[in-house]
């Protein structure tokens, strides 16, 4: 990780959506509590409590948060080859 450049913790309501959406960064999400699902590229993946995603950079994802959700966003640049995502 070459720099953070945001850390941000949301509660979102129940039945909140964020619309498709792409960043320049990677994006880590951390599930602190909440259920919903999220669409990332052309894959769909559920979430629950104490689950993760990381996100690549420019790849669109959205997110449905069904009953309210708690949520930690880490934006961050990495430099350093990686494996495939």
């Amino acid at each position: 990780m070459d720099r953070v450049l945001y850390i941000v913790s949301a509660d979102h309501e129940a039945n909140t959506y964020i619309p498709p959406h792409q960043h320049e960064c990677f994006e880590l999400i951390y599930y602190i509590q909440g259920l919903g699902s999220s669409n990332v590229g052309i894959r769909n993946y559920h979430f629950r409590p104490y689950s993760f995603a990381l996100i690549p950079p420019n790849f669109k994802h959205d997110e449905k948060h069904t009953p309210e959700a708690d949520v930690l966003f880490v934006g961050f640049i990495c430099g350093h080859p990686i494996s495939p995502l």
